[in-house]
């Protein structure tokens, strides 16, 4: 019974743990089959995709629209590590389901990059200093994007549009960045008080 009270009274944070993790094993399947099109030279909005989520932009994308749109720090942590794990495995199961090309050492690094990306979730989430935060991301994903293009020796017109709309999602939610909850309550706190001396 009390579990079940426990499960009731958060169910929409664990619905939201379990959405995370739909959600990235059906990115693992995407990317890799986006992956095996761009590197069958196929064309269209697949292969474009397999091109930009093969970069670094893509990711810092996603890793910042989550984060921005968590509870807190634990909350934006813990979804990264919901989100990004069954990517990894989604990524591994399409490869053995299609017989197709299995990249391992960029498997390795995104097993090891885990960790780092949900503490880096947590700081980004955490962070008082807003102004600073928002230079800074700003600054990151600015070098980003010109690390992908520069790494690109071709681009196809479908991917530079899918690389133009995820700049346009990343530095809107960049440029909304929301306070954090602890400076919010801060901020009321101080409120309380002003109006109590007031009284």
């Amino acid at each position: 019974m009390k579990y079940m009270r426990y499960l009731k009274n958060h169910s929409r944070l664990i619905a939201g743990f379990v959405l995370a993790a739909f959600a990235g094993g059906f990115l693992g399947f995407a990317v890799q089959a986006g992956e095996t099109a761009a590197w069958n030279c196929r064309g269209g909005l697949l292969s474009a995709f397999g091109s930009v989520s093969f970069g670094l932009f893509f990711w810092i994308v996603l890793g910042t629209v989550v984060s921005l749109h968590s509870r807190c720090g634990l909350h934006a942590s813990l979804l990264m590590l919901c989100m990004l794990t069954p990517v990894l495995f989604g990524y591994c199961v399409f490869s053995h389901m299609t017989g197709g090309f299995l990249n391992h050492s960029l498997l390795y690094f995104g097993a090891l990059m885990l960790l780092p990306a949900a503490a880096a979730a947590w700081v980004l989430r955490a962070s008082n200093d807003r102004r600073s935060m928002q230079i800074f991301l700003c600054a990151a994903g600015v070098l980003a994007i010109a690390f992908d293009l520069g790494n690109r020796a071709s681009a196809s017109r479908t991917s530079l549009l899918l690389m133009l709309l995820l700049s346009a999602v990343y530095f809107r939610t960049v440029f909304r960045m929301p306070v954090s909850p602890r400076r919010t309550r801060r901020s009321r706190n101080r409120y309380a008080v002003y109006a109590a001396g007031r009284g």
